[in-house]
């Protein structure tokens, strides 16, 4: 749940930032701060995600009394019903290699989610995979080891920046020339050239993109298998 979180404080507006979730956090409070959808559509994705072989009442019971129960509940449920995919090493030239079984798992999952997997190799550059493919990666590594994708920061260049503050002058200022004045056409020039300045600004790399400090596949495999070693012990 904070991995999620972490990515969606960084991608989704519509998420309130600076927020700690612990399990003493209610649905309620989950349900507000990651913007989610309603108690019975939740518990459908996350009985459909954790592949649940309980009934889905159940967990719609525990979604739908948000204001009582809290990620405690929610947690222990799923702990309780759902089956962690388990790993095992690859033999490879008389050594055991569990990093290589890692990293098939990982692809055999994406494959089944309708990633292209083909062109997929260790030594491919993390990020633009993830910018494309982030949703199935950030599911499929969390449910083999949840913590290894959990750092997130982005920052946009500052040719879009500036193009987003262009934008939204020109909504303000039609906003206000309305109410006094005359809606005009020629309001709409600024708007146009806010777009086109965050437009071209987006075929530059971003200012700051970093997905879990991870510069190639073979840096994600190595941090789940951290993440595995350390849940074991």
């Amino acid at each position: 749940m904070k991995d999620f979180y972490n990515f969606q404080t960084q991608f989704d507006p519509e998420v309130e930032s600076g927020e700690e979730l612990t399990f003493y956090t209610t649905i309620a409070d989950w349900r507000m701060i990651c913007d989610l959808v309603s108690p019975m559509k939740l518990a459908k994705v996350h009985h459909e995600f954790f592949e649940l072989k309980s009934s889905i009442t159940e967990l719609e019971d525990i979604l739908y009394f948000e204001e009582k129960n809290t990620l405690r509940d929610f947690c222990e449920y799923i702990a309780k019903n759902a089956s962690k995919e388990k790993i095992h090493p690859i033999i490879t030239l008389g050594q055991s290699c569990m990093s290589a079984a890692i990293f098939k798992t990982l692809m055999t999952n994406l494959n089944k989610r309708g990633v292209n997997t083909d062109s997929i190799k260790p030594s491919s550059n993390f990020v633009p995979l993830f910018d494309k493919y982030a949703i199935e990666l950030l599911e499929e590594v969390n449910k083999i080891a949840p913590g290894s994708l959990t750092k997130f920061e982005y920052r946009n260049n500052i040719i879009v920046r500036t193009g987003s503050m262009i934008l939204l002058i020109s909504i303000l200022s039609i906003i206000v020339v309305s109410l006094f004045w005359h809606f005009h056409m020629s309001l709409l020039i600024l708007s146009f050239l806010g777009l086109v300045v965050i437009f071209i600004g987006k075929l530059f790399k971003p200012e700051k993109n970093i997905i879990g400090g991870y510069n190639t596949m073979r840096d994600l495999v190595i941090g789940i298998q951290e993440q595995l070693e350390k849940a074991a012990t």
